[in-house]
């Protein structure tokens, strides 16, 4: 084993290759210069490859960047082999080295050939710039759209603000209006109450049209003027006087009323009454608000 590992550094039948050149220095070193830095930059290629396949772990076809490194590390072997053999005629183990480079070349050019549609495929520099400005353009409008929705959305929430602010505003005040209503309602019955229960004659005439005709009559005034309430809503209070005799204090009276409407400011007046039976009796209080007609 060792004799055959001499023989293929240090074969004793060949001569060096350095006899080929005559052993001229120049044209020695020409070749030994030339092949060593072959050798070298054969040798950091690979070492290139491997930095960018480690920083870049997206990279696509990895492992054709490790046989194109194996391809050109064996590449530089050869050179070596070169410079070896002009001094150490170990051709076996040139040739062993050349036909390893062989054969990893010719393996990466059987695996590089059907990637080459694929390769072609891939976006060239310029589309990939064309793709960049495409996309800076879409995120710098969808910027723009983001930021406008975010305006809108700051104007719906004020606008929803606003309006939550006048719906609570409108409920407190629906709030205070039907409290007040509702104590209307109960200064109202407890008036109707009273206004029942008096034992003054109350009637209640409907300003609102010509005649002034009556809409309520209290049993006071049943009592008092002899009329039932039948008899006396919706008419008007003229109906009670009987005689010429009292025709001319009513006349006094609409006039005080007309002038209190106009003014639309309160009065007091007396009337005198007549009963169903046509007997007169005394003169009968009454009381007239801006906004009705006389009431007693």
């Amino acid at each position: 084993m060792l004799q055959w590992f001499d023989r293929l550094l240090f074969p004793d039948r060949y001569m060096p290759h350095g006899h080929c050149y005559l052993w001229q220095s120049n044209l020695v070193w020409l070749h030994v210069l030339s092949d060593g830095a072959i050798a070298l930059a054969y040798y950091s290629i690979p070492l290139m490859l491997l930095y960018f396949i480690c920083k870049r772990e997206d990279a696509p076809f990895r492992y054709m960047f490790v046989l194109f490194g194996a391809f050109i590390v064996t590449c530089g072997t050869t050179h070596l082999m070169e410079i070896w053999t002009l001094w150490y005629p170990a051709y076996w183990l040139s040739g062993s080295v050349k036909a390893t480079t062989a054969l990893v070349s010719g393996y990466t050019a059987l695996e590089l050939l059907p990637l080459l549609p694929q390769a072609l495929a891939l976006p060239s520099p310029a589309q990939l710039k064309a793709i960049n400005q495409e996309l800076e353009t879409q995120i710098a409008e969808r910027k723009q759209a983001e930021a406008e929705v975010h305006q809108l959305n700051q104007v719906l929430e004020e606008r929803v603000r606003e309006r939550t602010a006048a719906l609570e505003a409108a409920n407190q005040q629906l709030e205070s209006e039907i409290a007040e209503r509702k104590y209307a309602e109960i200064r109202l019955r407890l008036l109707e109450r009273a206004i029942a229960a008096s034992s003054n004659g109350v009637f209640i005439t409907d300003a609102s049209h010509s005649d002034n005709p009556i809409v309520y009559v209290n049993p006071g005034f049943e009592k008092i003027t002899g009329y039932e309430a039948a008899e006396a809503v919706g008419r008007h209070p003229h109906f009670c006087r009987n005689s010429l005799r009292i025709n001319l204090p009513w006349k006094m009276c609409d006039r005080h009323c007309e002038k209190a409407k106009a003014a639309m400011s309160p009065c007091a007046i007396a009337v005198a009454m007549a009963r169903p039976s046509g007997a007169s009796y005394s003169f009968l209080p009454c009381a007239m608000q801006p906004d009705c007609s006389p009431i007693s």
